[in-house]
């Protein structure tokens, strides 16, 4: 290989790149270290385990880019040339990812005539490498989305930090008059000369104690608190069992995306293919099921809450309507758009690695330019979840009108939770047959699946509903309404929202391709659930409390 790159260049050349290239070879001819230690940073070509899907020859990004460390003399080894980590992605049906450690004086173009001669392949373009040295969006310093976007974040984050510190000295405030006031004999509170001087330094001018208190609610000490409660009332009103219902479905969730994002960097991705003759993994391929659950549970409350509005109301109004929508919307959307914000504008500088994609981000151009109108003209149609938002509806209404004391006779029960059992396992396993038989499942059932898994899996969500809100849901009811799942449940609209941008982070980070192992795969979704919580307490506190609390105010909540 030494001796094609020498021949690939002129003895009198004056491209840098070449001349770096040329001293580098020298090195290595000279076995210096430095040298050594570029050459040694390349991926290999033909490692054992292709067969099984090892096809992503990365080499070792860090000892690229990072000086040598002899631990002998405990001192770096100097480098006269800078280098760069480049990967390069050849075309399918192969698709192997090859990494490349090359001088920083080299561009693409340069790079991908070298590999045209090293690997005698004219296909190669300077597109299909990737570099460590190529600026974001191919410009120096932040993108003008990036900017932006900061500075919508950075408002955000004054305006929590304004309200803690409001906090934090109104709470002073309350402890030193509690502190500071003492008793006459007679019962009369007054306070001594010093101490009403005291608390005239801090205390707040009467005009404006409304807005300072109001600001206070931003506070992130208070958002805290108000998550990590597991003091809630167990009355009519409230449906405990939901919470449950809402972190075991996001779990689910996030394990079917773990697993399914790791699948482009993997180095044995045939085992995994395996791994669906295992019937036990049918809860991994079924995972998209825990979305529709989420559509039963927003059925199941937008019924039960909104009824219960008109009953208060005692009428249904148009502006009982028009304030519903508008409560939703202002509740909702800002955390998603400011999500969609940050996915595209800030993740490429949420990490690095060999296939880290720090140029664009995680999002494509087709995404980041084509995303409104695909959004627009198919995923927010409504009959494309209709089914399963319906049967929510329809328990909601089901329970409002039989009432939380209603009692079914024992044989119906018996009936209907067989009934259940038996839709769950259609649901979950029914498709096993097509993992396992060359012939695999016969259209007309492949169909018949596909068109009314997603109702049957609804109905299963649906019954449980029913039976634990009118108490009849045993030992499900109580797990399901553990106290410990409230915090989780308060986190869970922004865990969902930031989970896949946690979950992209840490894969790509990754300096070697992940192996797919039963072990492996237990940790890392432990990890990606509390990384994901973690960064959904931030997005709770600098994203969502403050909207929350601006439509409290707007509304008089």
């Amino acid at each position: 290989m030494l001796e094609r790159i020498s021949s690939s260049f002129s003895s009198n050349t004056t491209n840098v790149c070449e001349q770096d290239f040329e001293i580098i070879l020298q090195g290595v001819l000279k076995h210096d270290m430095w040298a050594m230690k570029i050459f040694d940073a390349w991926g290999k070509p033909l490692p054992s385990g292709i067969l099984s899907g090892h096809v992503h020859w990365m080499g070792n990004y860090d000892e690229c880019l990072q000086q040598m460390y002899l631990p002998t003399n405990k001192s770096f080894i100097s480098q006269p040339i800078n280098t760069q980590y480049c990967t390069l992605l050849s075309k399918p049906p192969l698709s192997i990812t090859l990494g490349l450690c090359v001088p920083s004086s080299c561009n693409q173009k340069s790079i991908a005539s070298l590999i045209e001669i090293l690997f005698k392949n004219s296909s190669i373009t300077e597109n299909d490498l990737t570099c460590s040295n190529d600026p974001p969006y191919g410009q120096q310093g932040l993108a003008r989305g990036a900017i932006i976007t900061c500075i919508v974040l950075s408002l955000l984050i004054l305006i929590v930090l304004s309200g803690t510190i409001v906090d934090i000295i109104l709470s002073l405030q309350h402890q030193l008059i509690d502190s500071n006031i003492t008793s006459n004999i007679n019962g009369y509170n007054h306070f001594s000369d010093t101490e009403i001087s005291e608390f005239k330094l801090i205390q707040v001018p009467q005009n404006s104690t409304s807005r300072i208190i109001f600001l206070a609610e931003f506070s992130a000490i208070r958002t805290l608190r108000r998550i990590s409660t597991m003091k809630i009332k167990n009355n009519d009103d409230s449906f405990l069992f939901i919470n449950g219902i809402r972190v075991l479905s996001l779990c689910w969730v996030i394990i079917g995306h773990s697993i399914a994002f790791g699948l482009s960097y993997t180095n044995n991705i045939v085992d995994v293919i395996v791994w669906t003759r295992n019937i036990a993994f049918q809860l991994i391929i079924n995972a998209t099921l825990s979305v529709d659950t989420f559509f039963v549970l927003s059925g199941f409350l937008t019924a039960v809450l909104f009824v219960r509005q008109i009953q208060k109301e005692k009428k249904l109004s148009f502006r009982l309507l028009i304030l519903y929508y508008i409560h939703r919307y202002i509740r909702l959307t800002p955390v998603l758009l400011l999500m969609i914000l940050v996915s595209i504008n800030l993740t490429l500088y949420f990490g690095q690695g060999p296939v880290y994609p720090t140029q664009k981000g995680f999002e494509s151009d087709d995404c980041r330019y084509s995303g409104p109108t695909f959004y627009k003209n198919i995923y927010i149609t409504p009959w494309c979840r209709i089914s399963a938002y319906a049967v929510g509806l329809i328990t909601g209404f089901i329970v409002i009108n039989v009432g939380r004391e209603y009692r079914l006779n024992k044989m119906a029960k018996i009936f209907g939770t067989v009934l259940i059992i038996i839709l769950i396992i259609i649901c979950l396993f029914a498709t096993y047959p097509d993992y396992i038989l060359a012939s695999g499942l016969n259209r007309s059932i492949i169909v018949a699946y596909q068109s009314l898994s997603r109702t049957f899996w609804a109905i299963v969500i649906g019954w449980i509903l029913f039976l634990c809100s009118t108490h009849q849901g045993g030992i499900v009811n109580k797990f399901l309404s553990w106290p410990i799942w409230a915090p989780l449940a308060r986190l869970n609209y922004s865990c969902y929202l930031v989970h896949s941008t946690v979950l992209h982070t840490m894969i790509y980070s990754q300096r070697m391709p992940f192996f797919y192992q039963a072990h492996l795969v237990v940790n890392n979704f432990i990890s990606q659930i509390f990384f994901s919580y973690v960064a959904a307490i931030f997005v709770t506190i600098f994203f969502e409390t403050p909207f929350f609390q601006l439509e409290k105010k707007l509304f008089k909540r």
